[in-house]
């Protein structure tokens, strides 16, 4: 069935879906600040224009709320996801030349990089870093932490930064349609869901289905399974 999903009102903060109070969780106080990295690996050849790959970076992330938002509490100690500014975010490219690393150098420098910790209150909960082997061969690396996206928002934030990217090197119009709603319109609406009487009706329903009074093992005595 089509689910619509409108857009949520302008307010400071929003609360967050159980999948990210989940693993906000799991980051702030169960040792989980690294596990929740999902990463990517690209390979550039040909020229490369730093300075127009961190703009590329820069026009994405104003494009996707979640890519601005930090997860902090208010004043009544809720947590809650707030979302920057288009001027308040600021992403940075990290550029490493790294043309005379070894192999071995070459992995450990990606595996530190992969190991990066976020900082859920202050960071862009993305990172970029550029390998420059030599001046046509790059290695281009993604960090995004797993509380606002996956491993297919991944794969749509790799391709508009590409996209973008294209585009400003070659001086065109940055052709990408307009988003119809943003991850906050997604968690507004379920929260609701998940408040709502049709949810709980729904959820007793199952309760009831799943309940069941298992027999007692009668056991003879002497015998036991190996």
């Amino acid at each position: 069935s089509n689910i619509s999903i409108s857009k949520a009102k302008v307010m400071e903060s929003y609360p967050l879906t159980p999948t990210q109070y989940f693993m906000w969780f799991t980051h702030e106080y169960l040792g989980g600040n690294k596990a929740y990295n999902i990463t990517s690996t690209l390979k550039l050849s040909g020229k490369l224009n730093a300075t127009l790959l961190e703009q590329a970076f820069q026009k994405v992330v104003e494009r996707h709320e979640s890519l601005r938002t930090i997860f902090r509490k208010n004043q009544k100690e809720e947590i809650q996801q707030y979302i920057r500014t288009k001027e308040e975010a600021n992403f940075k490219l990290q550029t490493i030349v790294s043309e005379d690393s070894s192999v071995v150098q070459l992995h450990n420098q990606i595996k530190k990089e992969y190991q990066k910790a976020f900082d859920l209150e202050k960071d862009l909960l993305l990172s970029a870093t550029l390998l420059k082997r030599n001046e046509e061969e790059h290695i281009l690396l993604f960090v995004l932490h797993h509380i606002i996206g996956d491993g297919w928002s991944l794969q749509i934030l790799t391709r508009e930064v590409m996209l973008v990217y294209n585009s400003l090197v070659h001086n065109q119009e940055i052709q990408l349609a307009e988003l119809s709603i943003q991850y906050k319109d997604y968690s507004e609406w379920l929260n609701e869901k998940l408040t709502s009487s049709e949810y709980h009706n729904k959820l007793e329903y199952w309760k009831q289905q799943f309940e069941t009074n298992s027999p007692l093992l009668n056991l003879v005595p002497g015998k036991r399974p190996v």
